[in-house]
């Protein structure tokens, strides 16, 4: 979430040129992070990190669905083909990672760019979220009184901390409906946002003494690559650039938990009440 840009600019809403420019660089950043997994851990397999630890066969025209798609389709022969031209890529040059980032990028560039305008058009998920920019979760058996909340970004092109109220409102609306729904009186999220002050704020101190180890299983989804995703839906460069010369996320995900009832207290001491 960028927070360097003035307000007015952050307000800008997105457009499909800078769309095409964030797909481009993300994409150019997860074959940079193959080229870095791989080196860093020789013993893994090209198909899995780029089918398990990235997320590119969601932003090519090989994905017919939406954001969210039901199925991921890598038998189908477009994919295939991009698949084994980066293995080849990768048994040519895997010592020469911008080779292999400048090259890699090419093999899906065509196919990223056939599906940007539709990618971009795409009805936002977060309209489907129960809570503004939160949703929850049925309880697990194992513990049928903890949800599961996940986020994204019902207020873009403003950050969900615009207006503080925001998120503690979204809050209020899962303890709410999950209270409602299944009786439940914990929620729980893991989320690179758990390494983020600003998210912090909003939960109470049991919320960080009960913080998880930094998860090091890397997955494709946005509890690892959100961080890159500015509250306009552009590339954050300070957090790319940050994976580059380290090699490491600037926030792995961990998990927390609380109770409703420590989180009502939180949220009711805060200066800024929700709306």
């Amino acid at each position: 979430m960028e927070t360097s840009r003035s307000q007015t600019e952050d307000a800008r809403p997105k457009t499909l040129a800078e769309h095409r420019q964030y797909l481009h660089e993300i994409v150019r950043l997860k074959v940079w992070y193959i080229w870095c997994r791989l080196h860093t851990y020789p013993e893994e397999d090209l198909r899995f990190v780029l089918r398990e630890r990235v997320d590119i066969y969601r932003k090519t025209d090989v994905n017919l669905e939406g954001m969210n798609p039901k199925a991921f389709h890598f038998e189908d022969p477009a994919w295939l083909r991009m698949e084994e031209a980066l293995q080849a890529l990768w048994a040519a040059s895997k010592y020469a990672a911008r080779r292999f980032e400048a090259e890699g990028f090419r093999i899906f560039q065509p196919s990223v760019d056939a599906r940007c305008e539709r990618d971009f058009s795409e009805r936002p998920y977060v309209l489907d979220y129960k809570c503004g920019s939160l949703t929850y979760d049925e309880p697990p058996p194992e513990a049928p009184q903890r949800v599961g909340f996940h986020i994204a970004n019902a207020n873009a092109p403003r950050s969900i901390f615009e207006p503080p109220s925001h998120l503690a409102d979204c809050l209020r609306r899962v303890m709410d409906g999950a209270a409602r729904d299944f009786g439940a009186t914990e929620l729980r999220t893991g989320t690179w946002l758990n390494g983020h002050p600003r998210f912090l704020a909003y939960f109470p101190a049991c919320w960080r003494e009960r913080l998880s180890p930094v998860h090091d299983d890397v997955r494709w989804n946005f509890s690892w690559w959100g961080q890159f995703l500015t509250a306009r839906g552009t590339f954050h460069e300070k957090l790319g650039a940050r994976l580059r010369s380290t090699g490491l996320f600037p926030m792995p995900p961990r998990d927390s938990w609380c109770s409703f009832d420590e989180l009502r207290a939180h949220l009711d001491a805060m200066p800024l009440q929700p709306q």
